[in-house]
């Protein structure tokens, strides 16, 4: 959700890109922030409790069917499963009830859940079934929990496909995907949030699921051993992760009207300080969620980027098959790098704003 200095940044963006043609209703505006304030504030334990009772529901429900010996029939599973999502999307037009949240979450989860028995674990349809589910379930829900899941299914789809498959190419293409769309969609928040009602009620858990689902692609890279046991530490995924990085730099820096020349600077000293993290991409995927984080005034990005951070320098720490004091050389040398690009990039700003 937008504060309202980022409000006021969103609308001067999108006066920008519209032109004289842009209008809007300020007073309403505002009382739409105060009923989303008012219903995040007040509907948080509700949502996580519909969360935990929808999977809990789905889990009793399944059970259910294991012990009737209803799980026979891949045809009928499929049937029940489908009628269980079209149920829960008419549940979910139905009503804006949070208490009803999670009767929908375990409908949706258990319709997965049934399809998925009534396929082959392995076989392609069912990944691409579950793709074309996650797309129309992301135009027709309303509810932010499902559209986040509808995202959350689509990224899970495609490395569910990667793993039964094992292929190491098809994992970078996902990290390109994840780390370009959500770079993308952070960036372009005013031109989507100006785009109607129908982009505009879905932004935020498209975000949001788009964040969660690069963030498990960077885990992935520095734990392989827990998803592809063929692929091992490679450069390939630091260059993906650093085309991103590069670009939210470069629209920073073009914000605040840098001089080309120096932007030279900038990108030289961020892909220095970068290199030693160059068998560890996971370290500049989460200065990227923390940089767009600061820059957007996503506050979950933000703190999901420190947290991120903090985590993957303490896992590339432990992973160095070094001694404790080439570590320790290691270590201090990116602190100081870290502190140099700081420090230059301060003075710089500083230099340009006295000019």
């Amino acid at each position: 959700m937008a504060t309202s200095e980022r409000l006021e940044d969103i609308l001067a963006q999108a006066a920008a890109i519209e032109g004289e043609a842009f209008h809007y209703d300020r007073e309403q505006i505002d009382v739409e922030m105060e009923k989303e304030k008012a219903s995040i504030n007040e509907g948080l334990g509700i949502k996580i409790l519909a969360i935990a009772g929808g999977f809990l529901a789905c889990v009793f429900f399944l059970g259910f069917l294991a012990i009737a010996d209803l799980i026979e029939s891949k045809g009928g599973m499929l049937i029940l499963g489908v009628m269980a999502i079209g149920a829960s999307l008419g549940l979910n037009y139905a009503t804006n009830s949070r208490m009803l949240d999670g009767a929908a979450i375990a409908l949706y989860t258990s319709g997965l859940a049934l399809i998925t028995f009534g396929m082959e674990w392995e076989s392609g349809g069912i990944v691409l079934g579950f793709m074309v589910i996650a797309v129309a379930s992301f135009f027709l829900m309303r509810n932010f929990l499902m559209i986040f899941f509808s995202v959350l299914l689509f990224f899970g789809s495609m490395l569910w496909y990667i793993g039964s498959h094992e292929s190491v190419t098809l994992f970078y293409l996902y990290l390109l995907v994840a780390s370009l769309s959500y770079t993308i969609v952070s960036l372009s928040e005013p031109g989507l949030l100006s785009s109607g009602p129908m982009l505009n009620k879905r932004f935020p858990a498209l975000r949001t699921g788009l964040l969660f689902s690069f963030i498990v692609g960077l885990i992935l890279t520095m734990r392989f051993d827990l998803f592809l046991y063929n692929m091992q530490p490679h450069w390939l995924g630091w260059c993906i992760v650093m085309i991103s990085l590069l670009a939210v730099v470069h629209y920073i820096l073009e914000g605040l009207e840098i001089a080309t020349g120096r932007r030279g600077l900038f990108f030289a000293c961020l892909v220095v300080v970068m290199v030693p993290f160059l068998y560890a991409p996971a370290v500049p995927g989460a200065l990227l969620i923390l940089l767009l984080g600061v820059h957007t005034r996503y506050l979950t990005g933000f703190a999901a980027g420190i947290l991120a951070f903090v985590y993957f320098i303490s896992q590339f720490y432990y992973d160095l098959q070094l001694t404790l004091l080439v570590k320790s050389f290691i270590l201090m040398a990116s602190g100081a790098l870290f502190l140099a690009a700081w420090y230059i990039i301060r003075k710089t700003l500083q230099r340009d704003e006295a000019i």
